[in-house]
């Protein structure tokens, strides 16, 4: 059974990352007019220019895979890692002032910035997939 302490640390943690989460959102998606439309136009965009390519190069589908699908697989891993290294190396340089509160350490600001783009990825993943399957 957890002690008091320890679930009391726990909840604050949680509180830290929800909040850090709610200012990354806004960071990265709150100025913009699209805002997390863009992320679906450039998943579409990408998808579209490699299929043409594929299409002009007379490439068929893999395996019986549609190729929608096969792109789709290889596009959200790439968002993922490629948002993931450039929010996350400029993470504390961009949220310096937040480190000044004793609950906040970089590691907050790391995993806040991850999880946001693993969400919203997975999303994206979940929409196209609806979309693909119809």
């Amino acid at each position: 059974m957890m002690n008091a302490s320890f679930s009391a640390a726990l909840a604050l943690q949680g509180r830290v990352l929800w909040a850090l989460c709610l200012r990354e959102i806004h960071g990265q998606h709150g100025k913009a007019k699209l805002g997390y439309l863009w992320q679906l136009i450039k998943t579409a965009f990408g998808i579209g220019v490699f299929w043409w390519i594929r299409s002009v190069s007379g490439f068929g589908s893999p395996q019986g895979l549609p190729i929608p699908l096969f792109l789709l697989l290889g596009f959200i891993p790439w968002y993922i890692f490629d948002g993931g290294v450039r929010i996350v190396m400029e993470a504390v340089k961009t949220n310096k002032a937040l480190l000044t509160f004793p609950q906040i350490f970089p590691l907050d600001l790391y995993c806040s910035s991850m999880l946001v783009i693993w969400v919203t990825e997975f999303v994206i993943f979940l929409i196209y997939i609806t979309i693909i399957s119809v």
